[in-house]
């Protein structure tokens, strides 16, 4: 009778074991490469201000460093991989220089959001693009 529940247990456990790899996140090297994107956003008073993002993964961690307006925020951290193609960043240091020209209060916690250790940034995939989904980023090779 054991044998039979030990037969019978088996595939249950690794379709069990299937599900739960399937929704964990593994360091990928799959996004390595230079990515970068430019622009302007226009705020709400009207004022055009320059953004550019520059992001480069190598070896599965990512360096990145974007400026809005006069605003600078650099960080770092690993570049994650779950089934199916779901990618994303995960930030383990973050640092903002100078937030005093942004009027902007979105633009503002975008940054924010960004620099703070264990901030997640889930990755979407456009063509050749990745869109950072909460920080409202493209990055483009």
């Amino acid at each position: 009778m054991n044998w039979r529940f030990a037969l019978l247990s088996l595939p249950i456990a690794m379709l069990a074991f299937q599900a739960i790899s399937g929704l964990m996140y593994t360091t990928t090297t799959a996004l390595d490469g230079r990515y970068f994107s430019l622009g302007k956003v226009q705020l709400k008073d009207g004022k055009m201000i320059d953004v550019s993002h520059s992001l480069r993964v190598v070896d599965g961690r990512f360096y990145a460093v974007t400026r809005k307006g006069d605003a600078i925020m650099e960080t770092s951290g690993v570049a994650e991989h779950r089934i199916p193609d779901k990618y994303r960043l995960r930030v383990e240091k973050g640092e903002v220089r100078s937030l005093g020209g942004l009027a902007s209060d979105e633009l503002i916690f975008d940054l924010l959001y960004a620099q703070n250790e264990g901030s997640v940034i889930n990755l979407e995939k456009m063509d050749t693009c990745l869109y950072g989904k909460e920080t409202h980023q493209v990055f483009c090779p």
